[in-house]
């Protein structure tokens, strides 16, 4: 006896991993050509050539791969961007604080050649030191989330992988009533009902 949907008892039953394979197509194809003409600079056209690879899937093997690989855990890629917002902003505090150290120097020295010790003013600590810690405060916090998503990745990603998997080989799609079903609970199902 063959595996029955265990919602509806239908033997109108196919394997995911089957529809799947069955459903994708991959494509791949070279292509070349010879560009006739004349550039800019006198020369003439030339020869090009490349390749094209394309992956088809039909509605079915979409819906089986959404359920096959649901609930894949966030990987966060984004630390590229954290890091050249990093160089950024200390480049940025470097040239402002170069700037109020040209526009207000910390000595003034005057004809006679005294010079004079000032405290440097408030509001170039405002315009300079301030907002880099803000954005300092702002990319540790970033960065902080980013360590805690990509932990939780690492832990979470081969739990994930082994239940996909699982469920590539194992699980069926009832084609009468759509349910989809692991193997062992329609073989269960079945040994009960005789």
């Amino acid at each position: 006896m063959g595996i029955h949907c265990p919602q509806c008892d239908s033997a109108n039953v196919q394997a995911l991993h089957l529809i799947l394979d069955a459903g994708t197509t991959h494509h791949s194809g070279n292509w070349s050509g010879y560009v006739a003409g004349a550039d800019a600079n006198g020369g003439t056209g030339g020869f090009l050539s490349g390749s094209v690879e394309t992956t088809s899937k039909t509605g079915l093997a979409r819906e089986v791969e959404n359920f096959i690989y649901k609930g894949c855990p966030e990987n966060s890629n984004n630390l590229h961007g954290l890091i050249w917002t990093g160089i950024l902003a200390a480049v940025t505090w470097g040239s402002i604080s170069m700037l109020m150290e040209f526009l207000h120097p910390k000595q003034k020295c005057d004809y006679t050649g005294r010079c004079i010790t000032e405290d440097f003013p408030f509001f170039a600590l405002m315009l300079g030191e301030l907002p880099f810690f803000l954005i300092a405060i702002y990319l540790l916090q970033k960065l902080k989330k980013w360590v805690a998503v990509r932990n939780n990745y690492n832990k979470e990603y081969p739990k994930w992988l082994e239940a996909a998997n699982y469920k590539y080989l194992n699980y069926f799609l009832c084609k009468k009533c759509g349910s989809f079903f692991d193997k062992n609970d329609a073989e269960d199902f079945n040994s009960s009902e005789n």
